[in-house]
């Protein structure tokens, strides 16, 4: 279990979308201080939040973040990426920050309905949906969150055989 009580939260991408949710989530139940990032800190609105530079793709940004939220507990690692990039560098996270008392949880969604998706006519998951699943989740001490349905079928079908998932490879 995790408690977000009081807790000192990192939350990158922070200042839109599913991160800004996860702010304003995370106030909602009682974290201590928010560390809001975003590549123009300006974009973080939230009152109480600590806005941060962060540009996660660049070394020295990392850095520079890092030596300004050394009191953080709970990472959040939410800032858009290639899945497979975010969730590799999620399960690297976790294994490199345990020994500092630091929890990692890796969010695992579709689409969501964000600036971002306001073109695409597709299902959309609330933000707000999508940052209570993921507090739950680590309240509940959970490694990953599938914050929706079509994330758990596909979550399901990762571990099935090749040909079920990709039914041409039967030709």
């Amino acid at each position: 279990m995790t408690a977000i009580e009081g807790a000192t939260v990192l939350v990158t991408g922070g200042g839109r979308g599913i991160g800004k949710m996860l702010v304003e989530e995370l106030y909602g139940r009682g974290a201590g201080k928010v560390y809001a990032t975003a590549r123009d800190p300006r974009t973080v609105t939230h009152p109480d939040a600590v806005p941060l530079a962060l540009e996660v793709t660049d070394p020295a940004s990392v850095t520079a973040a890092a030596e300004q939220a050394q009191d953080v507990t709970i990472l959040i690692n939410s800032a858009g990426a290639s899945k497979a990039a975010l969730w590799s560098q999620t399960n690297s996270l976790r294994l490199e920050l345990r020994p500092r008392g630091i929890a990692v949880t890796g969010l695992h969604v579709a689409y969501v309905d964000t600036d971002m998706t306001s073109g695409l006519d597709a299902p959309k998951a609330d933000p707000r949906d999508v940052a209570v699943a993921a507090l739950d989740g680590i309240q509940a001490g959970a490694h990953e969150v599938l914050a929706d349905d079509t994330t758990r079928w596909v979550k399901s079908q990762l571990s099935a055989d090749l040909e079920a998932l990709y039914p041409r490879l039967n030709n």
